[in-house]
């Protein structure tokens, strides 16, 4: 099979972006939170844009996303980059953000209203990150939740070197304290290895719809087919955008 230059690029920029998420320490996985190290989410600090002073929150979130499910389209969103053009500063809304995300050939869920916690929930529970709106015009990233659903682990892009937890009461509220909550998530699988602990509550309903069950001794043959499909850049990351399926 013959790989053009722009596959390998991505092949060794998902390697770098790897290698960013180890620095200073493995990553944790700890009641259903899956964090880097924070020394690698000091570089997503929200940045201003420089003519109209409006903050980049989406495009921090979505960075500190692409850094953990290893997608250099979402992660380089604060920077210049030489494959992906100018960095995306400044405010954004549902439909910039499926804007750019279909230029630079990000899949996402790009869900607003009543049906973000349930998409939240399952991202989490799946060992990705979700972007969210949290208090007022803001953005932020949800980054895990308790097996019983109690607590959220949060990091605000304004201080990403500070993750926190808040109970289920306090997240819901200020997730959709402002028009009623809007979430982003990378249509990309978790990093390896991703074991997720033992539910402590009914089993989750996956907003995507029913899927077919692999019988148990498929699965490793699953994973590893799986991982050098993202591998040689055949991976979901470099498709346009999927419609969104919301729950019925």
């Amino acid at each position: 099979m013959r790989r053009t230059n722009a596959g390998i690029s991505a092949i060794v920029r998902a390697a770098a972006i790897a290698v960013a998420c180890c620095v200073g320490g493995s990553a944790v996985a700890q009641d259903n939170a899956y964090l880097a190290p924070t020394s690698s989410l000091a570089r997503y600090k929200n940045i201003p844009h420089p003519q109209n002073g409006q903050g980049s929150c989406v495009q921090a979130s979505l960075s500190m996303v692409g850094l953990h499910q290893n997608v250099p389209a979402a992660e380089c969103l604060l920077r210049s980059d030489p494959e992906y053009g100018p960095p995306e500063l400044g405010g954004s809304y549902p439909s910039r953000v499926a804007a750019y995300a279909a230029r630079r050939g990000m899949a996402i869920y790009n869900v607003e209203g009543s049906d973000t916690l349930q998409w939240i929930d399952w991202a989490l529970r799946n060992g990705r990150y979700a972007a969210i709106t949290y208090g007022r015009a803001h953005m932020i990233i949800a980054t895990g939740m308790t097996p019983d659903g109690s607590r959220y682990q949060i990091v605000d892009n304004n201080y990403p070197t500070e993750p926190r937890w808040v109970s289920r009461d306090v997240f819901v509220r200020e997730h959709r304290g402002y028009a009623g909550g809007w979430t982003v998530i990378l249509d990309t699988p978790a990093p390896l290895p991703w074991i997720a602990p033992a539910a402590a509550i009914a089993p989750e309903v996956d907003p995507r719809g029913p899927s077919p069950e692999l019988p148990e001794w498929l699965l490793p043959a699953a994973a590893a087919i799986a991982a050098a499909w993202l591998l040689l850049g055949a991976g979901p990351a470099n498709h346009a955008n999927k419609p969104l399926v919301k729950p019925a």
